[in-house]
């Protein structure tokens, strides 16, 4: 499977174009601030288009504003893909 560069998955990402790609949900979290990125769940694909457009959001201002208040590039914003299936402990 190939994202957007600097994002990685957490779950068990489907092959982009499959059957199965096309039914799951995620969501974008920003691992920067510990917080959702995105409001709602969306397909893989939308979520990649999520990210590659997250940076031109902030392409006018040219800084990111984290939680704590630093000034970052948004490139470095770090994002990752919420499989909304995967249950990483199982009891």
């Amino acid at each position: 499977m190939r994202l957007v560069a600097g994002c990685s998955v957490l779950g068990n990402p489907p092959l982009t174009g499959s059957p199965e790609a096309r039914m799951k949900r995620f969501r974008v979290f920003n691992r920067t601030d510990g917080i959702p990125a995105s409001p709602d769940s969306m397909t893989l694909q939308e979520a990649e288009a999520f990210v590659r457009e997250f940076p031109k959001r902030y392409k006018q201002q040219g800084y990111f504003l984290t939680a704590t208040g630093e000034r970052i590039p948004p490139e470095s914003v770090k994002l990752v893909l919420l499989d909304l299936e995967w249950e990483p402990v199982r009891g």
